[in-house]
């Protein structure tokens, strides 16, 4: 699990998005403490309010040794104001794609940290590959030989995008 956080700063004309995003991998007991997840699965995103004013103390100090200007001020600033969302982001790495005459594809089989800027994409081609791999029809053992197929040119290509984000989160959160 990650802590997201997005920051929201008011300026003189109105409001201002800034668009920083914080991927914490040491708030997992955190998200849990607060049931933002509970038995592994994502139960809501946080808001400022949902915080104690000590697990905030902790993630304002935690800002303020790892970023830099200017986005400590903005940083700073959300969490002071308690105007940011954490949200939990789970991370799903598929073992099969397809169970005798059910295929799943896109988010419902794997599911990529938002890092890798892959889920959408790899969903769309999940569709193009099973499509074509049943355009000679489902009658009969087709349907398994199209499903087998189909998990055979997508499976390692999907555990290897899940297993990438994976691995580049594991560096976030880490304090320096």
């Amino acid at each position: 699990m990650f802590f997201y956080l997005g920051v929201v700063m008011k300026d003189k004309e109105g409001v201002t998005r800034v668009g920083c995003i914080w991927y914490d991998n040491s708030q997992t007991e955190l998200l849990h403490r607060l049931g933002a997840v509970k038995d592994g699965v994502v139960q809501y995103t946080i808001q400022g309010e949902d915080l104690t004013n000590e697990d905030l103390g902790n993630i304002i100090r935690k800002a303020k040794r790892n970023w830099p200007e200017p986005w400590k001020t903005a940083t700073q600033y959300a969490l002071e104001s308690r105007n940011f969302l954490g949200t939990p982001i789970k991370e799903y790495y598929p073992e099969r794609l397809i169970k005798g005459r059910i295929a799943l594809i896109g988010d419902a089989a794997h599911v990529p940290a938002p890092i890798t800027a892959s889920g959408f994409n790899d969903s769309l081609i999940d569709a193009v590959v099973l499509g074509e791999c049943v355009r000679s029809g489902i009658e009969g053992n087709k349907a398994i030989e199209a499903l087998s197929d189909y998990e055979d040119q997508r499976l390692g290509k999907v555990q290897r995008m899940v297993q990438s984000g994976m691995s580049f989160s594991r560096s976030f959160g880490r304090d320096r």
